[in-house]
């Protein structure tokens, strides 16, 4: 990819409004996949582990040392939900012994380590006989077709059936995108054309389909690169197994 193109198109992104954080302040509010539960306190153990590159014994430790309400301050505060600053000796103390103000230096690289990392993903999307493998609150926080549908269907449910003209290759680049909160552009910008435009509008179509955040960059890439003399695909079709 040409140098000044790429860095054009930087700038570019720059003026688009993430919607990255507030997709987890609701994953949080929602109250679903609480694996951590600790003395009143809930959340999501590998969420908490990402975020603060500790261990949840670590963490643990942590809180002992602090009042319950200044703990549930900090984890409102890590959810990006709006928190009052902290301003008590305590309150400054437990961020000091989370390592802040690094802790959210680079929110969105902390998130998308999980993308590579095979631990505690247990939820799979079944596209042209491929399984993508994908942590559930990733789903969640990211879509809120499956926010609504994981709040209404068994939790037991691992595994969903994809079927539509939208193809294991475009999944692949949506999935990419719920964790990285960008596509993969030296990848798609090297296709030629008319493959750009086709994957272009079949992310078009699982946007719309899977309600990922309207407000998110995906559709400044989708807008940018897409082709729009071509009609969207029929809606796509799921089936949970």
């Amino acid at each position: 990819m040409n140098s000044s193109k790429y860095q054009k198109f930087a700038k570019e992104i720059e003026k688009t409004f993430l919607n990255f954080d507030k997709d987890f302040q609701k994953l949080y509010e929602s109250g679903q996949f609480y694996d951590f539960c600790y003395h009143g306190l809930n959340a999501h153990t590998l969420y908490l582990e990402t975020l603060t590159r500790l261990s949840i014994e670590k963490i643990k430790d942590i809180f002992d040392n602090f009042d319950p309400k200044v703990c549930q301050k900090f984890i409102n505060y890590i959810y990006a939900i709006p928190t009052p600053e902290f301003t008590t000796k305590e309150e400054k103390l437990i961020l000091k012994s989370f390592d802040h103000p690094q802790l959210f230096y680079n929110f969105t690289n902390r998130i998308s380590t999980l993308y590579n990392s095979s631990h505690s993903k247990d939820f799979s999307i079944i596209v042209q006989g491929k399984h993508f493998y994908i942590h559930k609150f990733i789903l969640q926080a990211r879509s809120s077709l499956f926010s609504v549908f994981f709040q209404s269907m068994n939790s037991e449910i691992t595994q969903v059936k994809n079927y539509s003209e939208c193809s294991s290759y475009t999944m692949y680049h949506l999935i990419y995108f719920m964790y990285h909160d960008r596509l993969n552009l030296e990848e798609i910008l090297n296709l030629k054309k008319k493959d750009r435009f086709k994957l272009m509008n079949e992310l078009a179509n699982a946007i719309e389909f899977y309600q990922l955040s309207q407000n998110s960059m995906l559709w400044y890439y989708v807008d940018t690169y897409g082709n729009p003399d071509e009609e969207l695909k029929a809606p796509l079709v799921i089936e949970f197994i």
